[in-house]
């Protein structure tokens, strides 16, 4: 069951649309220098790169004042399972979020997320 988003009743579409880096780059090597998808071109089309949107990815940027507690949040709940259960992967996961955590927190535009 997908969750629709409503801003003040109404159903917004996404703000922000992601994608894998590879699919990304893969696209983008069949792009000509004036920004049309050629048909000869390596990579991916534009109908199949609307296949790969990641649908369940959430944007969370640095200007948003609520960003750097969220990441501190989040880092710390990895840290903990990950010396739980000593496992390295989950200890570098939360390192790469507690440093993302930390760029949020020095972010000097700092706004209410709309």
């Amino acid at each position: 069951m997908e969750t629709q988003v409503y801003k003040n009743g109404v159903e917004e579409p996404d703000k922000y649309v992601v994608f894998k880096r590879e699919d990304w780059e893969q696209f983008c090597q069949g792009m000509g220098e004036d920004g049309v998808h050629y048909e000869g071109g390596a990579g991916i089309y534009i109908t199949d790169l609307a296949d790969r949107k990641v649908e369940d990815a959430t944007v969370l940027r640095d200007q948003d004042v609520f960003a750097g507690p969220a990441l501190h949040s989040y880092a710390h709940s990895i840290g903990i399972a990950g010396a739980l259960t000593n496992d390295p992967r989950l200890l570098s996961l939360a390192d790469f979020f507690h440093t993302r955590a930390l760029r949020a927190d020095e972010c000097p535009a700092k706004k209410l997320p709309d």
